[in-house]
């Protein structure tokens, strides 16, 4: 038997925990070590962190961590180095995704989003998203102040060039965006959105991706003002994060728990699998072999392509046994139809 499907189409549940009720915010992927990071928590710091071949795996095992410290919202990676950022300036890095050590971007600001990429030249590094404030981390590790930029920015991405583009919203809600060439000097923000705030933005083959309030997705083939077309997604729930997961493909994850699939570059949308029963925040690729999502309730799930279900051999999933307090008929669904198409692929 022959099932076809590429990444983000099926997805299935890694992790979920209702019983703190925290929200893992912040998602990223490094090559080296071949990890994923997850990052969130309420009053406190939550980190969570897998091997890509761990999270595949029946039997996912997390390394799970808790500190003290504001909330952490957003997670970047440069190779060798990820990065979460929160609260009051707080910030978490670490080369492995296992120990961890604490800084601070600026204090006062809460921070929402990072990506790791060129500033100023060759060197990898981060840049960090926040209310009113844009900073940049030089090549030996300190902060440097890069923009005081009106806006609560939400997200942040570049295309590997130098090229950076941050969105988020206005004061009226509007959602806006400010690009930079370097990471450092950042122009004047732009309206790209007069109707829903903008709150996730990731880089593709030849595409920028915006996405945000209601549904609302815009693409770009170069980021300028002006340049930004329209390609909404039918939905009343928010989209909360984004990524590139092909040459003209991306997927979004949303507020209502639903994940959306384009393989058009963002022209048309799928909704893929099921809604889950808890938000979904942020999603994060691992070049061609797969993405993970992540949200509340220390939710985790991944989704990779019929060609690597192959080559990782899966073995049948175990039989579903939903959680105390989780959404019974929904979940069950969900999993159901991830467990069928896997096994499909590996008793082919």
């Amino acid at each position: 038997m022959t099932i076809d499907f590429d990444i983000g189409e099926i997805w299935r549940r890694r992790r979920y925990d209702d019983s703190a009720g925290q929200a893992l915010r912040g998602a990223a992927y490094a090559a080296t070590p071949d990890r994923f990071v997850f990052c969130g928590g309420t009053s406190d710091q939550r980190i969570r962190s897998i091997t890509r071949a761990t999270l595949e795996s029946e039997s996912p095992a997390f390394s799970e961590l808790t500190f003290t410290g504001g909330a952490l919202n957003g997670a970047g990676s440069i190779p060798g180095e990820f990065l979460c950022v929160g609260d009051n300036g707080d910030e978490r890095h670490s080369t492995d995704g296992l120990i961890w050590t604490s800084g601070t971007i600026v204090g006062g600001v809460d921070f929402h989003a990072c990506a790791g990429g060129e500033v100023t030249g060759p060197l990898d590094t981060f840049v960090a998203v926040g209310d009113d404030e844009i900073r940049y981390r030089d090549g030996v590790g300190a902060w440097k102040p890069g923009a005081t930029v009106t806006g609560s920015w939400r997200g942040v991405a570049t295309d590997g060039s130098q090229n950076w583009i941050a969105v988020g919203f206005d004061a009226s809600s509007d959602g806006i965006a400010v690009a930079s060439s370097d990471g450092v000097a950042w122009g004047s923000s732009f309206v790209i959105d007069t109707r829903q705030p903008l709150l996730a933005i990731a880089k593709g083959t030849g595409r920028w991706c915006a996405v945000g309030g209601g549904g609302a997705v815009w693409i770009s083939s170069t980021g300028a003002s002006g340049s930004w077309a329209e390609r909404s997604i039918a939905t009343g729930a928010s989209l909360l994060g984004v990524a590139a997961v092909g040459t003209s493909s991306f997927v979004a994850v949303a507020s209502d728990g639903a994940a959306w699939l384009t393989e058009n570059n963002g022209v048309s949308w799928a909704q893929q699998s099921l809604t889950w029963p808890v938000a979904l925040r942020a999603v994060a690729q691992s070049a061609a072999y797969g993405a993970a999502a992540c949200g509340d309730d220390d939710l985790v799930l991944s989704s990779v392509a019929e060609s690597q279900v192959d080559a990782q051999a899966v073995e049948p999933i175990p039989a579903y046994e939903p959680e105390p307090g989780y959404a019974a008929n929904d979940s069950m669904a969900a999993d159901a139809v991830a467990r069928l198409v896997y096994q499909f692929r590996s008793s082919s």
